[in-house]
């Protein structure tokens, strides 16, 4: 698992650990412990009001890349609608306020793209704002990850009085060019937030198999996806092409800018090798 020793600077403690005697099951409890712990900190964080159909609450989920946000948030949603099945609750990747690939290509920073230089805080942070508001009808972005780019195609979100929001940067410092004023920080929007924690062998592993169920998928679709120029390649390529993406990217990004904004979250939840809820931790300061 990551050093958690970087919990140091806050105190945190363990709700849940997964009965060492059934490794790897998912567990029910784990998800309940996590929902209910979000519960009491969204109370708190607003004067112990309860969450109502006149709610507007934003839920963060950060961590690395394959760590499994997006399955996670879902899991979450379904979760919460057992609690509150009146409520709407829905899911919104931070993926679809990455700057365009014309626009990373111009600057330079494609090798960058999911670093805090490659998003467009304005358009995130006054997407946050207008559902504070109360604003309905709201659009953003689209991101694909067959075509590895931001789609022509923008998304309305539904009306809903929980967001949960998930991605890399939820929780970490907003970028802002030197010369511009700065935006605020995605976190500072947030009634509660979770960090999803792994080892690191497990997230190699699960970025490889992403990245080779991408390729499969892109063999059915070659018109529509960025990994069919990668079709016919030898293991030995595919192979140097993953473990740069990973070592030089994606984990690099990790050790720089995610894994450092674990202290800013309300929960960590730590997953085993399959995905299960190995335990949960809450910060009590």
């Amino acid at each position: 698992m990551t050093d958690f020793g970087i919990l140091s600077l806050k105190k945190y403690r363990v709700l849940y650990m997964q009965d060492s005697a059934s490794p790897g099951t998912d567990s029910e409890q784990g998800m309940h412990t996590v929902l209910d712990s979000l519960i009491s900190v969204i109370r708190n964080s607003n004067a112990g009001k309860d969450i109502s159909s006149d709610s507007r609450i934003i839920i963060g989920i950060s961590g690395s890349v394959a760590v499994g946000k997006s399955t996670f948030a879902e899991q979450l949603r379904s979760t919460f609608l057992s609690v509150y099945p009146v409520l709407n609750v829905n899911v919104v990747s931070t993926d679809n306020f990455l700057f365009p690939a014309h626009i990373l290509k111009e600057r330079n920073i494609m090798s960058e793209k999911g670093f805090p230089v490659s998003y467009d805080y304005k358009k995130i942070i006054s997407f946050l704002n207008d559902y504070r508001e109360g604003k309905t009808k709201i659009t953003y972005p689209c991101y694909s990850h067959d075509l590895y780019d931001i789609t022509d195609t923008p998304q309305i979100l539904p009306e809903c009085n929980i967001l949960i929001l998930e991605g890399i940067n939820t929780l970490s410092d907003s970028y802002s060019i030197p010369t511009l004023p700065k935006v605020g920080n995605i976190r500072d929007f947030l009634d509660a937030s979770i960090f999803l924690d792994a080892s690191d062998d497990n997230l190699y592993d699960w970025f490889r198999s992403r990245f080779l169920n991408h390729l499969e998928d892109a063999k059915r679709n070659q018109d529509k996806s960025h990994y069919a120029e990668m079709i016919g390649m030898s293991h030995h390529e595919l192979q140097k092409i993953i473990d740069h993406r990973w070592y030089d990217i994606n984990y690099r990004n990790f050790r720089l800018y995610i894994q450092p904004s674990m202290i800013h979250a309300d929960l960590v939840v730590r997953k085993g090798q399959y995905h299960d809820i190995f335990s949960v931790h809450l910060k009590t300061s």
